[in-house]
This record gives structure tokens, C-alpha cells and sequence, in this order.
């Protein structure tokens, strides 16, 4: 059906629609609890906002409805996601046959239902809380919102044939002949409820389509805050930097080398120049469409693989950045200017934004890409880099062949190459790049390249190997080391479990490569006291008897190791180790001198994830992905998996429920603050390292089980939220109760300013209401989005190789 056909069926059975009859009545919302109406909008004040809708002119009846409004949240993660409850609230019925209406963000919505009753008014929860559906709404709204125009269209049988034909048949970007197929086929069989419900559903969705990732990045696109930065301005004005990109026209038809150029085309043509690189393996109708587009535009060039010497490039030294992209691939709008503007801003030697995948040259996003702060351990263990990284040109060598190398693995030998002499390398959050989803397996650099860069650097003994997971790799550094690790945890009662804890180290570690402190507070219970002289036969055992403080247990702990623990393990006594290798793992990582602490990988014992890092401003500060279903990239492939891989990475926090450091670091840093006496005290000993310099790693391949927390977190949980001006919690409880307020408050004041700004190893887009790993759903676009720059020094070795 051509595009003019289908204009005149819609208006067609549109007017139909419309001469057949309908009743329309407008409304009036009576805020009936958890919010309140402030001028011409309203806010949300609890966790189930409702209202009282009034229809002005009549009663509604039995039957069918389109009920319309113009819909705004102003909240920061919020998704409209309605309900109405036709009978009255003290009706024993009021929670039973409830009428769920489909999710969507702001804009113009509409909703066909079935009303059941004759009624003189209805409930309407705009938010309704839902832990059951995919869209796992666990967080209640908080803000304002707006929804005006709020109508509703009672329409008889006639009228509303023709509106699920004209919506479900021929909604914009459908496929209207198989549908109508589809239902010409429950017709003929005579299944007219079928027909009729399929109808009915499919209109429903063409109303209001699923909440993808293509209708949230559209909805991002469509909003803005309408700034307009001065860099970009000038940029625009007076271009002072030049980008050479490299497409390799190896693998692929003229289709695909047709629609990258044309993403290219589309970017300010002062601002790029185009080496395309032919090889012997290149067919000749690419080869020729390459040539073709070379004479067309003078910023295009085609060469051959003599350019593998990066000296051979077209004026090379005329161009600031280089960035390689992939055949098929597509660039957006303005992707080379927001990697220019942010390179004069920054002034940083390495760029990269985000990516997207979408399907066989469509248009439609399939997957977001979105990425964090640059981490150097995650670029060992992960493809976190992808296509359109802009390296400054200076920075690589001019001396040096290119490998030959797939394109994904040389824009990862670039980037190692860059390594060795940049200073700042910053992450743009903002979408750049699309990849064809059959581009999606890209094959990395081998793992001798890596190896052979750590070599140089001065880890002589590092080696780096497969695993599992194709494209994730196992580092070890190998750092020669003579010191011992004081294992210090903290206990109180609960023998049994503090024998459990203790019994694991002593079997998955060397036990005469650590030192064992247990620190016990006021254990009053026989079966503990007798386990703690049993230990005390060959360990140490501190008593403390003042009140309960964390901070203080555990820097009185570090008074009392050996002088030759060079290192310090603080873990709970409801950790448990669960195979041999992981302090291995940890003290391996340790022996660099930008490490200042490394945390490990913690699992419930259900296998959902208890820490793999913390991120901080979510909430206040809480786990990445925590309750998420666990596996290891490093035992399991997980290539497939639509979440992150969970590898070695930087973070700005860790739990101390097992945290490593150097024991000087430890001691030079102030150790634990004691004002902190519950909560927190490990968040802030993370952030205070991070200022001095150092890097906070979690390791992916230190993998242990807590007990306890899941038990805690579980009492703890509450319909309680807290004040709506301070986080939602504590640590760790996301919207739970706070078990240490006092903390809450001075670790909040402290860090007012970062606990209110994006973490930068979490994507601003990201919702920082759930430890989900989802899309914030109330996200705004901003033309200036801040970027995530991090200053960069060559790792190298404390410990002597």
C-alpha cells in the first residue's frame, strides 16, 4: 500500500468513524491522595498518587472509551504508568478488576478501554507501582507532573470498528497488509472475539508503542534544555581542529559503503576528512563506488594498505584526531562536531561517546551501548572501546606498522598505542555511533598485544589470556612480593558463622602469607566464646568493649598487625571464600602503584549479585546491579547476555565487607573516619583515595558469598520512604528504611556536591532510582552534556617483577 493510499484509507475511516456518532465529556481530577495540585500542576508527596476523575457533563455507562490528556512529568526517572479502578475506593471490589493502561512518557496519549460499570466518577492512578511486569516500576514518583486536557470519548460499536481499524491496520511504520491478513484470517474462521481482541490490542499499540530503546532514545531527541554552548559557537565560527577518519572497504557491498558515507556527508564537511582503504580483498564494484565517491568529494580519499605506515597517511600531520569506523556502520548527526567541541573543552588525547546497534541497515535501535568513565583494567578484560574513538593523532607513532589486523582489533591497537604518551582521556554521554547488529561480534586484539604493552611498561612478568567469554580476558602482573596480608574481621556473637568465614580464607589462601586479627565486640554467647579461645590458640584476637563503631574496630585492628603485612584485608564475618585464587587475584592488582584499594565481587546465596561496585549519588551511594542474576564472564560465555559483563573495573567505591589495601596507603590516608561509625566509612575512605590520586578497582575475579546483608536488607525493607529533600536511603537499602541516619546526614553534607552529580563509572542516562541496570525514563536531552574525563598516567609496578 503506497504512502498516498494509506492517507486517504486513514482520513476515510476516520471520517466514518466520526459521522457514525461519539460522545465526548471533559473532566475533572480531585487530587484523593499522595498529592496535591500547586498552580496547574501537581506533586506527588507519597508512594501511590491517586485521583478522583469527575466526567463534567454526564455519567459515564458501560462500554468503550478513549480517555486522552497531554501528559508531563518534570521528576527525574519516571514513566507514566496508569490504572483506573472503576468502582468506589470503601468497594470491596475497588482493588479487583482493575483496568491497566499502557505505559508511556510525556505527550499527547490516548487509551481505548472497556469501562465495566455505570458510574458517576472512577479512580485514576497516574503511577502506579508495579513489581511484577518487565517494566519493574519499584521506585515511587517524586516531583511534579502535569495532565491536562483529560477527556474522555465514549464510542458505540460502528465508530469503534473504524478506530481499531484505522489505528491497528494503519498506524505509521505498521505493516497494514499483514495485519489485515491477520485479521481477515480470524474473520473467515469466525473467531470474532479473537479478531476483535487482536484489533483492540494492536490499536492499543499503535496509541501508545512499547517503551524501547528506540521510543526513549526518540523521546530523548525530542526534548532539550535549549542550551547552547559558547565552544560550540566557535567551533562552527572559526574550526581549529580537523578529524581524520578511516573506513576500511575490506568486507561488504556497495549498500553498506553507500549508507556510512552518507552518515558522513551529513557531518559539517569543515570539520572531517574520509580515507577509505582498499585491500586485495576488496571487490571491485566497492573498490569502483570508492573511487566514484572520491572524485565526487574532495574531502574523500581512497588509498591501499601501503597506508598501514601511519607516516603514509594524507597529510596526516595537518589533522588533530584520527578515528577509525566500520563498513555499514553509521555516524549521527553532529557525532564529529560533539567529539571536536569536546576535545577544545577538555583538551583531552582520547574521545569516545556511546553506541547503538540496530538491525541490517534499519533505523530502528535495537541496543544501547552506553559507557562510563575511562577504566584501563576494563579495556584489558573487555571490548569497552568501540568504533569512532578519537585518538590525537600526535600521540601515535609515525615509525610503526599497523598489524593486520580485523578493523575491530586495530582500533583497539591504536588505542594501546595512544596509551603510552596521552594525558586525558574523556567519555562522551551522548550517542555517536550505530553498529549493524551482524556487526556485533567484532574480534578483539589478540591478548600478546595487550601482554606486550604491559611488558613495556614495566610489567615484565604480566600475562594476559583467554577465558570463557570470547573477547574477555584474565590479567595477571605477576608482581614479585615478600610481605604478608593482615586479615582483619570484626565479629560479634554468631560463632557459627564467624567460624565458617575464618575455616574458608585458611582453605582458598596461603596460610602462611596471612595474618589473621578478629576483632570481638561484647560476643556474649558460649558457643562464639569458646570458638574465639580456640582461635586465639594461633591467631590474634582483640577485644572490644566500647560502643559499636565500625571505623574504630577496624583502625584499632591495624594498631595491632606485624610490620611485615605490607597489605591489609578488612572483611565481615559473613563472607565466605569460596575457591582458591581470589586474594591471589586481589594482591595481584594491589601492586601498582595507582591502585589504592580493590574490592571484590560479592554474591547472595541465591547467586544475585551483592556488590560488584558502588555507585555513588543512587540514592546516596548503592550497589552496581545489585539483585541482579550473576555469571561469570571469566567461567561461562555471557557473550550473548543482554547485561554487562561483570569484570575487573575502576568504580568510585567499593564495600568493605572485603576490601585490600596497601597498609601504608591506609595509614597515610587517616584509615577510617570514626565520626562515620555505622555507614559509609568505606564509601568515604573509596572517595578520599580517589582524591589523593589513587584508583579504586572492583575485581571481577574475586568472586565470594555474603550471608548476612540479604537477611538484613530483608528485614529492613519497609514501605517507609524517606523525606523527599534527602536520598532515599542509606547504603545498600536502596528505597528501604535507614538503619544509620546520623551517618546518612554527615556522609550526605560532605559530599553534597558529587552525591549530586552523575558518578562518573555510571551513565548519566541510567537510573540512579534502582539498582536495575535500566534507562532513566524521565531523561531530557542537554545539548552540552558534561563529559567524564579522567587524567591518565602509564601504570607501574610497586612490587619489584
Amino acid at each position: 500500500m503506497t504512502g498516498d493510499a494509506r492517507v486517504f484509507f486513514h482520513h476515510l475511516l476516520g471520517l466514518v468513524g466520526h459521522l457514525a456518532g461519539v460522545h465526548s465529556t471533559s473532566c475533572t481530577l480531585v487530587p484523593l491522595k499522595d498529592l496535591y495540585q500547586s498552580a496547574q500542576e501537581f506533586v506527588c508527596t507519597g508512594i501511590d498518587p491517586q485521583f478522583q476523575v469527575i466526567p463534567k457533563n454526564q455519567d459515564l455507562r458501560a462500554g468503550w472509551y478513549i480517555m486522552s490528556y497531554q501528559a508531563e512529568v518534570l521528576a527525574p526517572d519516571a514513566l507514566f504508568t496508569p490504572k483506573i479502578y472503576p468502582h468506589p475506593q470503601d468497594s470491596p471490589a475497588s482493588e479487583n478488576n482493575v483496568i491497566n493502561l499502557r505505559a508511556h512518557v510525556d505527550g499527547k496519549i490516548r487509551h481505548l478501554f472497556l469501562f465495566p460499570t455505570s458510574a458517576a466518577e472512577f479512580r485514576f492512578d497516574p503511577f502506579d507501582l508495579d513489581l511484577e511486569s518487565h517494566l519493574r516500576i519499584e521506585a515511587p514518583v517524586r516531583g511534579r507532573f502535569r495532565i491536562d486536557r483529560f477527556r474522555l470519548t465514549y464510542i458505540r460499536h460502528i465508530p469503534r470498528l473504524f478506530f481499531i481499524l484505522r489505528h491497528a491496520l494503519l498506524a505509521s511504520r505498521s505493516r497494514p497488509l499483514s495485519r489485515l491478513a491477520k485479521a481477515t484470517s480470524l474473520f473467515l474462521r469466525r473467531d470474532m472475539t479473537a479478531a476483535r481482541k487482536w484489533l483492540t490490542h494492536k490499536a492499543n499499540m499503535s496509541l501508545i508503542p512499547s517503551f524501547t530503546v528506540a521510543s526513549w532514545y526518540q523521546h530523548y531527541l525530542d526534548s532539550s534544555d535549549g542550551h547552547r554552548d559558547q565552544t560550540e559557537e566557535r567551533l562552527e565560527a572559526h574550526p581549529v581542529s580537523l578529524i581524520n577518519l578511516v573506513l576500511f572497504a575490506t568486507r561488504g557491498s556497495v549498500s553498506d559503503l553507500n549508507r556510512t558515507i552518507a552518515s558522513v556527508l551529513q557531518q559539517d564537511r569543515r570539520l572531517w576528512r574520509l580515507l577509505i582503504i582498499c585491500s586485495p580483498e576488496t571487490t571491485p564494484d566497492l573498490r569502483q563506488c570508492a573511487t566514484k565517491l572520491a572524485v565526487k568529494h574532495s574531502s574523500i580519499h581512497v588509498g591501499g594498505t601501503d597506508w598501514l605506515s601511519l607516516s603514509a597517511g594524507p597529510k596526516r600531520q595537518d589533522s588533530n584526531y584520527l578515528a577509525i569506523i566500520n563498513l555499514g556502520d553509521l555516524l549521527t548527526a553532529d557525532a564529529v562536531r560533539t567529539i571536536l567541541q569536546f576535545a577544545e573543552t577538555t583538551g583531552a588525547d582520547i574521545i569516545y561517546g556511546d553506541e547503538a546497534y540496530s538491525a541490517n541497515g534499519e533505523s530502528t535501535l535495537q541496543r544501547l551501548i552506553l559507557r562510563h568513565a575511562f577504566s584501563f583494567d576494563e579495556l584489558l578484560a573487555a571490548p569497552c572501546l568501540g568504533f569512532l574513538t578519537a585518538i590525537r593523532t600526535c600521540l601515535l607513532p609515525s615509525d610503526v606498522t599497523m598489524p593486520a589486523v580485523a578493523t575491530f582489533a586495530l582500533n583497539e591497537w591504536l588505542i594501546l598505542q595512544s596509551l603510552y604518551r596521552a594525558k586525558r582521556i574523556s567519555h562522551i554521554p551522548a550517542l555517536l555511533y550505530i553498529r549493524q547488529l551482524n556487526n556485533r561480534q567484532h574480534l578483539r586484539l589478540e591478548p600478546e598485544y595487550f601482554q606486550e604493552f604491559l611488558h613495556n611498561v614495566g610489567f615484565r612478568n604480566a600475562t594476559v589470556h583467554p577465558v570463557a567469554t570470547p573477547g574477555c580476558r584474565a590479567v595477571r602482573y605477576h608482581g614479585g612480593r615478600n610481605g604478608k596480608t593482615a586479615v582483619i574481621i570484626p565479629t560479634h556473637n554468631q560463632g557459627d558463622m564467624l567460624e565458617l568465614a575464618v575455616n574458608a580464607i585458611l582453605r582458598t589462601a596461603s596460610a602462611d602469607r596471612i595474618e589473621l586479627l578478629v576483632v570481638d565486640h561484647k560476643s556474649d554467647d558460649y558457643q562464639t566464646q569458646r570458638y574465639l579461645s580456640a582461635l586465639s590458640e594461633n591467631h590474634t584476637v582483640i577485644r572490644y568493649n566500647e560502643s559499636f563503631n565500625f571505623s574504630r574496630i577496624n583502625n584499632l585492628a591495624v594498631r595491632h598487625i606485624s610490620k611485615d603485612c605490607d597489605t591489609v584485608l578488612f572483611m565481615n564475618n559473613d563472607v565466605e571464600a569460596l575457591e582458591y585464587g581470589w586474594l591471589e587475584s586481589m594482591l595481584d592488582k594491589i601492586g601498582r602503584t595507582e591502585i589504592g584499594a580493590v574490592g571484590a565481587t560479592l554474591l547472595f546465596p541465591d547467586n544475585n549479585i551483592q556488590h560488584a561496585g558502588v555507585i555513588t549519588g543512587m540514592g546516596v551511594a548503592d550497589h552496581y546491579m545489585g539483585q541482579s542474576p550473576y555469571s561469570s564472564p571469566y567461567l561461562k560465555d555471557v557473550s550473548n547476555e543482554p547485561m554487562p559483563w561483570i569484570v575487573t573495573r575502576d568504580f568510585s567505591a567499593v564495600t568493605a565487607a572485603c576490601l585490600l589495601l596497601r597498609t601504608a596507603v591506609f595509614v597515610a590516608i587517616g584509615g577510617f573516619d570514626e565520626k562515620l561509625s555505622v555507614g559509609f566509612q568505606d564509601i568515604d575512605l573509596c572517595l578520599r583515595l580517589r582524591k589523593a590520586g589513587y584508583r579504586v578497582l572492583c575485581d571481577g575475579e574475586a568472586v565470594l558469598r555474603h550471608y548476612e546483608s540479604i537477611t538484613r536488607a530483608r528485614e529492613n525493607k519497609s514501605s517507609a520512604i524517606a523525606d523527599p529533600k534527602m536520598p532515599e536511603s542509606g547504603f545498600g537499602l536502596g528505597i528501604f528504611s535507614d538503619p544509620h541516619p546520623e551517618d546518612s546526614v554527615l556522609f550526605t553534607m560532605r559530599y553534597q556536591k558529587q552525591l549530586g552529580t552523575a558518578d562518573p563509572y555510571y551513565h548519566p542516562a541510567l537510573s540512579r532510582l534502582t539498582r536495575q541496570f535500566r534507562l532513566s525514563r524521565g531523561l531530557r536531552k542537554c545539548t552540552q552534556p558534561e563529559p567524564r574525563t579522567v587524567d591518565w598516567a602509564v601504570p607501574c609496578p610497586i612490587f619489584t617483577n
